[in-house]
């Protein structure tokens, strides 16, 4: 019973992590980006007042976790984002943080919330986000490229989960089978290019070479949360196997993803290169099929963008 209870819980996540949530409809006028300096004195204000309220007894230093988590589920109901940072950006640890963003319905002021703790514990949102579902980490960072104006936050985000790291605390709350290191900078991506093309390639532009590269990599190789090789003893370790270590090479989406770096031939060459030669021997079967990778994926970009294409291709020679 007990194993037949874990088929069916992975199963359920199978499908849960691969379809993104309901897209969450953008304000009628998007809000100007703000200043660093802005955000700054705007959250020193907050704090300031959150402090008082804590001092006065406004706020009680004697609430169950339970109490606490509900009046940081209503302050988030109000749009009260940045109180609700100011005190979890207290904690010892991610698992408040987490639960409450996991289960908010006002997604704008969980991705607002999420990009403020950003800005004031880097370390800390990355565990949030790591501990969050796929699918709502996916739409809470569509929602600061679509709602909020603040690409900054979404694609450091997404860089601090790609490579993988390991998780701390958070990890506690996911599933025993997805502790330790995990990737996810891919699987965000991949929702949210299924709900905003766009915001993908606006993110993905974003990070730096080496996260490029890990995201292309599993994404035309099929290589999954914690990419590597381990034997299959059963049908449910094949399964959480695929899911973790991969499952098909999508050059498409790698190619989508690629398209975002338009204008700058240079690094996405860049990316290509350092996927086709890095770690591995010329000449070898796992060289051989990175160049089969990379041909799939520079087909599926000039059925993208003929031209720039052409102008990666060009640049790719140079290096060679």
């Amino acid at each position: 019973e007990e194993r037949w209870l874990l088929e069916e819980e992975v199963e359920q996540e199978e499908e849960e992590d691969q379809t993104p949530l309901p897209p969450t409809p953008a304000p009628a006028q998007i809000p100007p980006p703000k200043k660093q300096s802005e955000r700054k004195a705007e959250f020193e204000a907050v704090s300031r007042r959150v402090e008082t309220e804590i001092k006065s007894g406004s706020i009680s230093a004697t609430a169950t976790a339970e109490e606490r988590k509900a009046r940081l589920l209503t302050r988030l109901e109000r749009s009260e984002s940045l109180e609700v940072v100011a005190e979890v950006s207290q904690d010892k640890d991610a698992e408040q943080a987490t639960a409450i963003l996991g289960e908010t319905t006002n997604l704008v002021a969980a991705a607002e919330a999420l990009a403020a703790l950003w800005r004031t514990k880097p370390l800390r949102a990355a565990e949030v986000l790591m501990g969050l579902t796929t699918p709502r980490g996916a739409e809470l960072l569509r929602i600061m490229i679509a709602a909020l104006n603040d690409p900054e936050a979404a694609v450091a985000l997404v860089g601090m989960e790609e490579p993988g790291r390991v998780v701390g605390v958070a990890q506690f709350i996911l599933p025993y089978y997805s502790r330790s290191v995990v990737y996810k900078g891919k699987e965000l991506l991949t929702l949210i290019a299924k709900v905003s093309p766009e915001s993908a390639k606006v993110i993905y532009a974003g990070l730096e070479p080496t996260e490029c590269v890990s995201i292309l990599r599993r994404t035309c190789l099929g290589l999954g949360r914690r990419p590597g090789s381990e034997k299959a003893a059963d049908a449910l370790t094949t399964r959480l196997l695929e899911r973790d270590f991969g499952g098909a090479p999508e050059p498409a989406l790698a190619a989508l993803l690629l398209s975002g770096l338009k204008g700058d031939a240079t690094k996405a060459a860049e990316v290509l290169f350092r996927f086709k030669t890095r770690g591995v021997k010329d000449g070898s079967e796992k060289w051989g099929k990175r160049q089969r990778a990379a041909e799939a994926v520079t087909t599926e970009l000039a059925r993208l963008d003929a031209g720039f294409a052409a102008e990666v291709a060009a640049a790719l020679a140079e290096k060679k």
